[in-house]
């Protein structure tokens, strides 16, 4: 009998340490305010242009889509890297059934992202900036948007 008497608390103490399970919290995960992961767009005079990027470790990927007035629409994947203040990125798209590769410049300013151009040159099966340093920034300001789900 006095087995039992010293066993009972003993049980009781292993019993009440497998029913005391810890919570687990879950935590959603977002991404900071200064993340450039999200969506854009630039909608004038009939153009429209959509960007939505997810930083992944550095390199930036995404889907771009230009619907430029009187002119083929395209729509691909971007692959690239944030340089300082700028996204240099290969744009893989089809337009008129013809996958093509191109670079593309899109500067920081703020939330908003602007194209940039310059010239170009056909390197190794890709139309590239011939001097990325040299690119000018203009009219077309792409801003934060809601994304599709």
């Amino acid at each position: 009998m006095k087995l039992n008497i010293f066993c009972l608390p003993a049980l009781m103490l292993i019993f009440a340490s497998c029913t005391n399970s810890k919570q687990i919290k879950r935590v959603e995960v977002t991404d900071s305010p200064d993340s450039i992961s999200g969506c854009y767009s630039y909608s004038k005079n009939n153009d429209l242009v959509s960007l939505s990027i997810k930083d992944t470790a550095g390199i930036i990927i995404g889907n771009l889509a230009y619907n430029i007035y009187e002119k083929d629409s395209n729509t691909g994947t971007i692959n690239g890297k944030m340089k300082g203040d700028t996204l240099l990125a290969d744009y893989t798209f089809q337009s008129e059934g013809t996958e093509s590769v191109r670079q593309v410049a899109f500067l920081r300013s703020g939330k908003n992202f602007q194209e940039g151009f310059g010239e170009v040159e056909e390197r190794n099966g890709k139309t590239v900036f011939k001097n990325p340093n040299t690119l000018t920034f203009e009219n077309m300001i792409l801003e934060p948007v809601p994304c599709e789900k």
